[in-house]
């Protein structure tokens, strides 16, 4: 177990775990979804069920990988801010911008 968040009443709000071995990503892939849960609560009575949810994410753990990006790929567009947008935001030092990454197809 990786992480446990418990509830307040002796439950599980959310748990994270790690399985590793051979093929279990293949194995396991399919149980992600919602997925129902039963139980008889310690203070029923009669023994009548409860039914809730669980909600279930099976993820493969990526593999490190060096990423290079070429000069040419990037791009920064730098931006002033214009119209009535404050008067804090019309000094000459108020920027924004954004840094776009197209690949150079060869």
């Amino acid at each position: 177990m990786l992480d446990i968040s418990e509830t307040g009443i002796g439950g599980f709000k959310e748990a994270t775990a790690s399985i590793t071995g051979r093929d279990v990503f293949a194995r396991l892939k399919f149980e992600s979804g919602v997925h129902r849960v039963q139980r008889v609560p310690e203070t029923e009575a009669s023994g009548r069920i409860h039914t809730s949810a669980a909600t279930v994410a099976v993820l493969p753990e990526a593999e490190e990988v060096d990423v290079k990006i070429d000069d040419k790929a990037l791009r920064i567009d730098v931006f002033a801010p214009a119209g009535l947008v404050g008067s804090r935001s019309t000094r000459p030092t108020a920027r924004c911008g954004s840094r776009i990454c197209r690949p150079v197809l060869s």
